[in-house]
């Protein structure tokens, strides 16, 4: 059959690359087992995760370096993403402050205290764009745009947790010194005034004697702007907005940056002690210290991007919609394993081709319904899909329950005292069928459920969701495995449970 030495075929290597990349390796591995003809443990599963990434690297190592031709901007942007890791996997430095550390709260961590259980993933982007010249007031003013702003083009994104961030940016700089090797077009680096991040890419530029106008994020500037505003005005208010307007014009349009808040009318009218205009104040010495990178004025007239939403962007999808809703199904995986242990529960799959499409909405009635007995309580469980959205990898679903006494309940639901959901299903009440919920990767069994009589709860967990089908766990569990407190931050979640 002319297999690998290691026996497993292209198409299931194929299988394990989309599988580990939306999942675990154990719920890549079940995946594998339910959807093939085999059997792939754990191990082997990150066996060929690694063979599968091995030549990530060296495939753009090998790639011909050639000037592309094109007169377009070549545009640098990067930025970094706290992963929340165990303790064993944080670098050296970060370790080392985790294990000094002492938590204020027994129950959560309190502001401050999460940034010694994080490694940094560096992210980078470079893409060529179009110029696009234009005014301040098109920007921020009431002059309407009349040309198309151009998008990127050959955009390429990347992020390592792995490597050191200046490993990360030097790669960037190859890839841009790919493209255009003898640097004749204009290189633009867009930042966010992070000054570790500054440091290095002036440092790598320096050391490869790069040539590149690096300009300042306006979005930063702007929320600067904003946090300065509230200072003298409430927030929400039209002042504060005509007073971050009129600023913002003005940093546009290269006028001084440090516009001295002493002689500001705003300033001397309200008469602030140091304490109330702290961030006004940090705000002037923002602006002051990256004067060299918000010369947007002529960085306009260039018609160079102003805003780093390319780089913001990938943030939002390599880092929270991978690696870290990795580590969400991580910790659904190990609540399951508690409550599968004292419930019961079973598995549905989805298929999404043979359903009734409604107007915009996907309906599906047909799933089978399920018989779970817990502590001597029978109750019948049948799920009906609603809505899909696999964009945002969520389904709106209702849930129908029958007691043993077999009542159909169709539904009285409502949010608790401690925000979780509460079925109405006392023998012989019979109410409305008309509440729908979402469920996605981040609800937590043991936190998002449906509370039941005799202090019983039901979950439902969405292990996999694709265009074509959707895996589902519904779990019957004791109450008393449930959270009785507020849902915690996800990050907060992250700590407790690994």
């Amino acid at each position: 059959m002319n297999l690998s030495a290691d026996q497993y075929s292209d198409g299931l290597r194929r299988q394990t690359a989309f599988a580990v990349s939306e999942q675990s390796f154990d719920k890549a591995s079940e995946s594998l087992s339910r959807h093939t003809a085999t059997t792939v443990a754990k191990r082997q599963v990150e066996n060929l995760s690694r063979h599968l990434s091995q030549d990530f690297d060296a495939f753009y190592k090998s790639r011909q370096t050639e000037d592309s031709g094109t007169s377009d901007l070549l545009a640098l942007t990067c930025d970094g993403k706290g992963v929340v890791m165990r303790q064993a996997d944080l670098r050296s430095a970060t370790q080392q402050a985790a294990k000094s550390s002492t938590h204020k709260k027994q129950t959560r961590l309190s502001r401050g205290e999460k940034r010694t259980r994080k490694r940094m993933a560096t992210v980078d982007s470079v893409y060529d764009i179009k110029p696009h010249i234009r005014s301040a007031d098109s920007i921020i003013g009431s002059k309407k745009e009349k040309s198309q702003t151009p998008r990127p083009a050959n955009k390429r994104v990347w992020a390592s947790v792995e490597k050191s961030p200046r490993e990360v940016i030097e790669q960037m700089f190859a890839e841009a010194r790919r493209r255009d090797p003898k640097q004749r077009r204009k290189w633009v680096a867009l930042v966010d005034g992070h000054p570790t991040q500054l440091k290095l890419l002036r440092g790598v530029m320096r050391k490869q004697k790069i040539k590149a106008t690096i300009v300042l994020d306006f979005i930063h500037v702007l929320e600067y702007l904003w946090k300065a505003a509230y200072c003298f005005f409430d927030e929400g208010s039209q002042e504060a907005e005509d007073w971050v307007k009129e600023r913002a014009l003005k940093v546009l349009n290269g006028e001084p940056v440090r516009w001295p808040l002493e002689s500001d009318a705003v300033v001397q009218k309200r008469h602030l002690s140091a304490k109330e205009r702290e961030k006004a104040d940090k705000c002037s010495d923002y602006l002051l210290k990256y004067k060299g990178y918000v010369q947007y004025d002529k960085y306009l007239a260039e018609g160079y991007p102003i805003a780093t939403g390319v780089i913001e962007g990938a943030c939002r999808y390599l880092i929270k919609d991978r690696i870290i809703l990795t580590l969400a199904r991580e910790i659904t995986r190990k609540q399951m394993g508690v409550l599968e242990g004292v419930g019961r529960s079973f598995d549905m799959r989805v298929d999404f081709g043979n359903s009734n499409a409604l107007s915009e909405f996907l309906y599906i009635d047909d799933l089978p319904a399920k018989t779970l007995e817990l502590d001597g309580q029978k109750r019948n469980f049948k799920i009906v899909v609603h809505q899909v959205d696999t964009v945002r990898k969520e389904m709106q679903i209702q849930l129908l329950i029958r007691n043993h006494k077999n009542v159909d309940i169709e539904k009285d639901e409502y949010k608790g005292a401690d925000g979780m959901m509460v079925a109405n299903d006392e023998v012989g009440m019979v109410v409305p069928n008309d509440f729908k919920f979402w469920i996605g990767y981040f609800d937590f069994p043991m936190i998002d459920h449906t509370r039941l009589s005799n202090d019983q709860r039901c979950a439902i967990v969405l292990n996999t969701l694709n265009d074509a089908s959707a895996e589902l766990t519904l779990v019957y569990f004791p109450g008393s495995y449930a959270s009785i407190r507020e849902k915690p931050y996800f990050e907060e979640l992250v700590q407790k449970l690994l």
